[in-house]
């Protein structure tokens, strides 16, 4: 598995070197890590734990960057769609794991978590909503970085 960098995953695609196999191990580790995601938010169940309106525009954030991504996936072939979301989001996932860890080390030496602060509530919130759209705009550069490769190839 490819942890960190976007271009050897999509140099793999554009090879037709990822494997089902290759697949099921992104399939099963983002599985595997929405998971343990889960278990701490529910372990943590801070007071700013998403509210009806963050999981509504959750939900829609997450239903027009699949629609967006399957869109530019059938522009490329319209094959092997689900491989190459988890290779591709896997990485973008570990990264943003990464910056959201940062920014969560941060904002402990600003906000006391222990304590209901609406500053923090808001923040937390703006950057939840930033972390996802960014994770679909960046799913969405890398499938059309594919996309444009595969035009260039046919086009030789």
């Amino acid at each position: 598995m490819i942890w960190f960098e976007i271009k050897k995953v999509e140099n793999k695609i554009l090879k037709n070197q990822l494997t089902e196999k290759d697949g099921f191990y992104y399939y099963l580790a983002t599985g595997i890590f929405g998971t343990v995601y889960l278990f701490f938010h529910a372990i943590i169940n801070f007071k700013h734990a998403p509210n009806s309106l963050s999981y509504l525009l959750g939900i829609i954030i997450a239903i027009l960057g699949l629609i967006q991504v399957f869109k530019i996936n059938n522009e490329i072939d319209g094959r092997e769609f689900l491989k190459r979301y988890f290779a591709l989001t896997w990485v973008i996932r570990v990264k943003l794991v990464i910056v959201t860890f940062i920014f969560f080390a941060i904002a402990l030496n600003f906000f006391d978590v222990r304590k209901d602060n609406p500053v923090k509530n808001i923040t937390y919130f703006i950057f939840a909503l930033i972390i996802q759209i960014l994770f679909y705009l960046l799913a969405i550069k890398s499938f059309n970085r594919i996309k444009n490769a595969e035009t260039l190839q046919l086009n030789r």
